[in-house]
């Protein structure tokens, strides 16, 4: 009952002072009243404050988009980036220039850029995480879970396209979702949950294992379909399917699915799996 010691002698005092109130029969005129009343607005306001800091620290999300820049290649944005956090990788701080925006952070080896930025976060270029790693990281401290990297498929680095779609399977892994953006594709990962697409799309649309095996697997609305199925790593069964104008749901169970699609298409929507309960919190 008692937040501390403290509380307790605040207690102890207040209720003696309402014994000795009952003896003197009337409660006006016990000096001990006044401290009674203060202590329960004391314990009260204390209790009080720390549940509000308990539902705060529960949440643990922000809302709100998260926008990476990298320094692949990228034409437009594919959505208003007002009201989003900016976050520019090394050399996506180019972009976000050209853009006209305002980073709210720059990170980064800055071997790309060949100059340090005022306000930046440097690191080594010996480091364990790409400078897009460190962007997520540092968006998943701040308590963001939706994200859009840009820059992230058509840099001159292959195996910088490769560690961008860990990257995606990364923030699945934590509890957040990631669409990369590059020219003509864009790309994401689910995990044990769903996505869809509106009707009236055109174009290609691949869907890839990502990991161990991918159970129950659901491809609906493309032209080549799949119900309750498992995609491996090994295979790559899911490749050059295509949009048929009508809405279009990739689905998976238990497992991890890289999906490719044309830009043209947009971004799909995001359905969460029912059996996944509490999932889909962003942790550090």
């Amino acid at each position: 009952m008692f937040e501390s010691k403290a509380n307790h002698a605040w207690y102890v005092t207040a209720t003696k002072g309402c014994r000795e109130a009952r003896l003197c029969g009337s409660l006006s005129f016990c000096p001990s009243v006044g401290a009674y009343i203060l202590a329960f607005i004391y314990i009260f306001s204390v209790s009080f404050s720390r549940g509000c800091d308990k539902i705060g620290q529960k949440e643990g999300v922000t809302m709100g988009k998260c926008l990476i820049f990298c320094a692949g290649g990228f034409e437009g944005l594919i959505e208003p980036a007002e009201g989003s956090y900016i976050i520019a990788a090394d050399g996506g701080l180019t972009y976000v220039n050209q853009l006209g925006l305002t980073p709210n952070a720059i990170i980064g080896d800055f071997d790309s850029l060949d100059y340090i930025p005022t306000g930046a976060e440097v690191y080594p270029v010996e480091k364990d995480d790409t400078d897009g790693m460190l962007a997520v990281k540092l968006g998943l401290k701040k308590g963001f879970r939706d994200y859009l990297v840009y820059g992230s498929l058509d840099g001159p680095r292959l195996d910088h396209t490769v560690a961008n779609y860990q990257l995606l399977q990364y923030l699945c892994d934590h509890g957040a979702q990631g669409t990369l953006v590059g020219l003509s594709f864009c790309a994401t990962v689910i995990r044990n949950g769903e996505l869809r697409f509106p009707g009236g799309k055109q174009g290609d649309i691949s869907v890839f294992c990502m990991g161990p095996e991918a159970k129950g697997v659901t491809i609906e609305g493309l032209y080549y379909e799949l119900h309750d199925g498992v995609l491996t790593p090994g295979f790559p069964l899911g490749v050059s399917n295509h949009f048929t104008e009508k809405s279009a749901r990739i689905a998976v169970k238990d497992g991890s699915l890289l999906v490719l699609w044309r830009k043209a298409a947009g971004l799909p929507e995001r359905m969460k799996n029912p059996l996944l309960g509490e999932g889909g919190r962003a942790k550090p």
